[in-house]
């Protein structure tokens, strides 16, 4: 393995922690050392890299609850895919509306979507609660 490869490896691992325990995303992001030293419009890691589960940067962030680093990671030059699928065929948005927290829930889902994930899941959750509502009985 050649010293980039290694280093590419370390930032994906450094990123996807950072992602997982609410980590400082931003550090990692904005390093110029972390550009190409041959290209310097690329990064130095892969901002979809997957764990050993195929969670992406992404996924982790939603899982934590941190908005700041969703935004990051959404934001960021790097090509964020906002719609990647884990092994068990989860998105991000999927990972948002499982959130128990109301206000960061709403926050994720939002950044999301407004980012061009795909909301049609997000709407048959909602049609399917919806749904379960008028069929709940009415005292």
């Amino acid at each position: 393995m050649s010293g980039n490869d290694e280093l590419r490896t370390l930032l994906n691992k450094q990123l996807l922690a950072a992602a997982r325990q609410q980590g400082n995303v931003d550090e990692l992001l904005s390093n110029p050392q972390h550009r190409d030293p041959e290209d310097a419009n690329n990064f130095m890691f892969d901002i979809n890299c997957t764990d050993v589960l195929g969670n992406t940067p992404l996924h982790l962030a939603v899982s934590s609850g941190s908005i700041e680093n969703v935004n990051l990671l959404i934001e960021s030059e790097a090509g964020c895919d906002v719609d990647p699928q884990n092994f068990q065929g989860d998105t991000p948005l999927h990972l948002a509306v499982q959130i128990q927290d109301t206000e960061i829930r709403r926050g994720i889902v939002e950044a999301l979507v407004d980012a061009g994930a795909d909301a049609s899941y997000v709407l048959s959750v909602a049609i399917s609660d919806i749904a379960e509502f008028d069929r709940a009985p009415q005292y």
